[in-house]
């Protein structure tokens, strides 16, 4: 019912708009044929459309995070895999809620794609509760917790929540969830949870929120594989400009070579 409300107010919105865009072409420019309003109308949506554009250029290009930050890369790229991945059976993706709390629409699903993460489990001692400690053999002196890597699957699901025109100017949810906490992959598809919560670029379900070791631990490993891959970029181009192979530095430096102080050749002509 919910959906069914936001389409038809939607619907009612945008005639409206269309109306008054008609009695604004009629009244201030004396249009009457119906191939003028027409002509008038597509006009208008294209002056919209290249305000439209201007605006997300700005946006782009001057307000939207440019820098370099391992995580925000690495979501780029789950999006970009999601996009490629999603199966066309799938639609809009809902919270089942429960007793106390009603389903909820978070938006519509653009990207799907499956991934392993790596999962750190920390020994206990069953008596006092602390972590088992052991020693490094390398220095005696120092000690770590002891921990098992453990792999686990995880869905990853890309989500806009808003028009074309919202969609422009904001980037899509990235919702990390394991295979068992949503149902089928057909049509509307539901996790099962009441929230979501935001935990760096990602959001998660409300009871992964405290879960450490599956969260933070494996966002922190994807930046350290971004970060070591951007160096490894980073180091080519220096071995390029190094051994002559960047062609740009190259030209650089033989334009500097070419380069002549004019108090150096009045010398010489001396």
């Amino acid at each position: 019912m919910r959906d069914g409300n936001k389409r038809g107010i939607g619907i009612l919105i945008a005639i409206v708009i269309i109306m008054f865009i008609l009695i604004l072409g009629t009244i201030f420019f004396g249009i009457r044929s119906i191939g003028r309003i027409v002509i008038f109308l597509l006009g208008f949506l294209l002056i919209l459309s290249i305000i439209g554009i201007v605006f997300w250029a700005i946006w782009y290009l001057f307000i939207k995070k440019q820098k370099f930050d391992a995580t925000y890369q690495n979501k780029k790229r789950l999006v970009q895999a999601g996009k490629i991945s999603k199966p066309d059976s799938v639609h809009d993706l809902y919270l089942s809620g429960d007793r106390g709390h009603s389903r909820v629409r978070i938006g519509r699903i653009v990207g799907y794609c499956r991934v392993k993460v790596m999962k750190k489990i920390v020994d206990y001692d069953k008596n006092t509760g602390e972590p088992v400690m052991i020693t490094d053999p390398d220095n005696p002196k120092k000690k770590y917790e002891k921990y098992e890597l453990l792999e686990e699957e995880q869905d990853i699901f890309v989500v806009e929540r808003g028009g074309w025109i919202i969609n422009l100017f904001s980037e899509p949810m990235v919702i990390r969830v394991r295979p068992d906490e949503h149902d089928n992959l057909v049509g509307d598809v539901t996790l099962d949870g009441f929230s979501l919560v935001p935990i760096s670029e990602y959001y998660y379900l409300h009871q992964d929120y405290l879960d450490v070791r599956k969260t933070d631990y494996s966002i922190l490993k994807e930046g350290e594989r971004t970060v070591a891959h951007e160096m490894m970029k980073d180091f080519k181009e220096l071995t390029d400009k190094a051994s002559g192979l960047d062609s740009a530095h190259k030209k650089e430096i033989e334009k500097k070579n070419l380069f002549e102080i004019p108090a150096l050749t009045g010398e010489g002509q001396k």
